[in-house]
């Protein structure tokens, strides 16, 4: 009886350390992008998450969000959204 409590017990206190790793599994990219318009940098700073992504082995979750600014004659714009293994 106390071998079966002290492998319970040694089975309750592994499963918090256990929940972190599954959380690492996920990551938050970020890629940007340069164009003379708003609409081209938009698309440039998606791709660019994209192709993080895809050279990480990752597969991109979730709603991205993007963020721009206009700089002179560019805009350049951010685009950050989850990715998991």
């Amino acid at each position: 009886m106390k071998k079966l409590l002290a492998v319970a017990v040694a089975a309750a206190s592994m499963v918090p350390f256990a929940m972190p790793s599954e959380a690492a599994k996920c990551t938050r990219l970020a890629g940007q992008g340069v164009g003379i318009t708003n609409v081209l940098a938009t698309e440039n700073s998606k791709m660019a998450v994209a192709n993080a992504a895809s050279s990480k082995g990752l597969k991109l979750k979730g709603k991205a969000t993007t963020s721009c600014k206009y700089e002179g004659i560019v805009s350049t714009c951010v685009t950050k959204q989850s990715a998991c293994k």
